[in-house]
């Protein structure tokens, strides 16, 4: 009965003489003061408990991801463009580089101290390239032709600059130049649309692409089955000497592929490329199609009899001779007949861990993206993280191989935007925002030491 006039005394009564009556005794009120003290404390202590377990996790995840990167940040809306570099947690951002105007692609000098990038100056037609040495704040412009020049690569030792150079309609050229300017040479001199130039691991070799690009054209089923553009010239990946003497063309896979991302391994004795390949397959297209209205009725009558083309992206290791390949995924993208626009093909942006023992490729499914670990043999796959409407457009790996440093954006057919930067470990346990989102696709390398590049 002592606890029914608690609630009523503290609602409704406001009669001091009815207080005196029905309310608590004076040892009542102290025993359920001390009651609710006591569960005060209680419910201190155990959001005091939960606060130290979340700070114990905290400082684990930043025990955990260490590291330092360096990064762009444009947006189209903008007019000046920043370089950052901050801790692989996205704390500790710093600027690096302030450019007036648009700057794209950036690489880093092995020591740390040259940043290498491409920038478009306010009222120029041409991009050009940039050295700013980051310790003096200074900036020397390295490039000044009446061309496009992009995409800039420091050598293993830092001394000479890969970069490509537009020469002509889809006409690009791989060059190399001494990073004080002098000593610039076309090192493929030929016509056609050379791409994705890398160092040898130690810079006396230089591994690059020849072709038509996929990504700025569209090809029809009978270019793609016959792995040719319209400028009838095979995409094929060629090694040569760092001076352009001794270009070798690496085999491809027995039937037809368009190669992406050639990259060395560590000790240069491996390399792995991503391949958009074209599978040619009878199909029951009125099992392809489940619906019967005018259109499709129109279509299967079209299509009849007709082969579909089904498109894959796999992967691939193979020596830097181009024997013992051997494939290390396959994911179907599409399916269809026709003219089929690729261009939003894909790539498995593939890496290597520094000590070379495994790599990382992205894997496509239906609804997204999944980055993969695996051994480098295409052994003991491991899931790292699943990424349901996402594009994964770069990986890395860190110096430590503890870590992978990666962009994704939004998956869309139509456009590509809100690009972000994240930091997870190897197992997928830590997952780290670093920056973003962006609405154009943004750089990321890590740095050898921490606070290595500082303004």
């Amino acid at each position: 009965m002592k606890n029914r006039f608690l609630l009523p005394f503290c609602i409704i009564i406001s009669s001091t003489m009815f207080l005196f009556a029905c309310g608590p005794s004076e040892a009542e009120i102290a025993t359920a003061t001390a009651g609710a003290a006591q569960q005060l404390t209680a419910t201190q202590q155990q959001a005091q408990a939960q606060a130290t377990a979340q700070s114990a996790v905290t400082q684990t995840a930043q025990a955990s991801l260490q590291g330092s990167i360096i990064y762009t940040a444009n947006n189209k809306n903008q007019q000046t463009s920043y370089v950052y570099s901050s801790h692989a947690d996205g704390s500790g951002m710093q600027k690096v580089l302030n450019v007036e105007d648009k700057q794209y692609s950036f690489d880093i000098s092995p020591d740390g101290q040259y940043l290498i990038y491409e920038n478009l100056p306010a009222g120029e037609e041409y991009s050009h390239l940039f050295v700013a040495d980051v310790k003096q704040n200074t900036i020397v412009r390295l490039t000044d032709q009446s061309r496009f020049d992009w995409n800039p690569i420091f050598s293993p030792n830092g001394d000479r600059i890969l970069f490509l150079s537009e020469t002509g309609d889809h006409n690009w050229q791989v060059y190399v130049i001494n990073v004080d300017g002098s000593g610039m040479t076309n090192l493929t001199k030929n016509s056609y649309m050379n791409t994705d130039p890398a160092w040898s691991p130690d810079g006396s070799k230089v591994l690059f692409l020849t072709g038509l690009n996929p990504l700025d054209s569209a090809y029809s089923v009978s270019d793609l089955l016959s792995g040719k553009g319209s400028s009838g010239i095979d995409k094929s990946i060629y090694v040569m000497n760092a001076d352009g003497s001794g270009k070798i063309r690496l085999p491809l896979p027995e039937d037809i592929c368009i190669p992406s991302s050639p990259t060395w391994s560590p000790d240069g004795t491996r390399i792995l490329f991503s391949c958009l390949r074209s599978i040619v397959k009878s199909m029951d297209w009125d099992a392809f199609y489940e619906q019967e209205d005018e259109y499709m009725d129109a279509t299967l009558q079209a299509y009849n009899d007709q082969p579909a083309i089904a498109l894959y992206v796999e992967l691939y290791v193979m020596d830097a001779d181009g024997k013992n390949m051997t494939l290390i995924s396959q994911d179907a993208l599409a399916m269809g007949y026709g003219d089929m626009d690729l261009a939003a093909s894909k790539s498995a942006v593939p890496a290597w861990s520094p000590d070379g023992s495994r790599i990382s490729y992205v894997s496509f499914n239906d609804t997204g993206a999944t980055m993969v670990v695996a051994n480098a043999d295409g052994s003991n796959k491991q899931v790292v993280k699943e990424m349901d409407s996402k594009n994964v457009n770069a990986i890395s790996w860190s110096p430590d191989s503890s870590l992978l440093l990666f962009t994704i954006s939004d998956k869309s057919n139509s456009s590509v935007s809100n690009y972000e930067i994240y930091v997870i470990k190897v197992d997928g346990m830590l997952l780290a925002k670093v920056a973003g989102p962006f609405d154009t696709n943004p750089r990321a390398e890590w740095l050898d030491e921490p606070g290595e590049v500082k303004n």
